[in-house]
């Protein structure tokens, strides 16, 4: 039997959690749970491990995420908004990324599916009208697993 991963809706606000204790364990399981519920998509940015980025349809999330890990999980973070305004996953996972300018960074997702963090929807089309051989998806890939 396979089943295939629900799409997202496209992230419209980013935010860095930044732990502030040592609960580590914790932390990643409650990411890892809220992530699997739908309520965000977790990105991770190099050398961004234990300080990832999370995207969100809407900013109140933010503060639904800190009181769940808060609550439910027993770990203290702060959400810190970031400059990134929309997230792309390359259509080839294989494909080279050209040099990335501005405000924007190669990210990966829980799935290790590679991404790109923009910082304006105008450098996203910027980015497409540059580069137009490599194809970008504004909703994650669906994988099908067994």
């Amino acid at each position: 039997m396979r089943f295939l991963d629900l799409p997202r809706f496209p992230a419209e606000h980013f935010g860095r959690v930044r732990l502030q204790d040592q609960r580590y364990k914790q932390f990643d399981d409650g990411l890892r749970q809220l992530e699997e519920e739908g309520l965000m998509q977790v990105f991770f940015t190099a050398g961004g491990r234990r300080e990832p980025i999370v995207g969100v349809v809407g900013a109140l999330q933010f503060d639904v995420i800190a009181s769940r890990l808060r609550t439910e999980y027993s770990v203290e973070v702060v959400i810190e908004p970031t400059s990134y305004a929309a997230a792309r996953w390359l259509a080839d996972p294989a494909q080279a990324v050209p040099s990335l300018g501005g405000g924007a960074a190669l990210a990966t997702d829980r799935q290790e599916r590679r991404l790109v963090l923009f910082a304006s929807k105008w450098e996203v089309e910027y980015f497409e009208r540059q580069h137009p051989a490599v194809k970008l998806l504004e909703e994650s890939p669906v994988d099908a697993t067994l």
